[in-house]
């Protein structure tokens, strides 16, 4: 059963990239490279690297909920479960901080930050 929901995210994880990126092509067609500056590709980059980090950290903390659920009282498909929720939980709160880190030392700099997500 794990096996089979790990194959359906891996599934619907790659149709959510092919759908992002054929978005980012339609929205460039017209222009030639990047025109910003150096400052706005790093912050653009970073924004999206922090936000799949995100996803990803979501998506383990739902499958460790989940294995948390279906453990039937085995208690090393418990630990297993708890781990994976602490691993989840630790890997949102890296997150967060690297956003934040990202937003003042940006802010130190002088670079404004986008008023969209990326």
């Amino acid at each position: 059963m794990i096996q089979k929901l790990k194959t359906h995210i891996k599934i619907s994880s790659s149709l959510g990239y092919l759908l992002v990126a054929n978005s980012a092509f339609a929205a460039t067609i017209g222009r030639v490279g990047f025109t910003g500056s150096l400052t706005d590709l790093i912050n653009r980059i970073l924004g999206y690297v922090l936000v799949i980090a995100g996803l990803v950290a979501v998506i383990y903390l739902i499958l460790g909920g989940f294995k948390y659920l279906t453990s039937g009282g085995n208690p090393k498909a418990v630990e297993e479960a708890k781990s994976t929720l602490i691993y989840a939980i630790v890997g949102l709160i890296i997150v967060a901080a690297a956003f934040a880190i990202k937003s003042w030392v940006f802010s130190l700099i002088g670079v404004s930050e986008p008023t969209q997500l990326p």
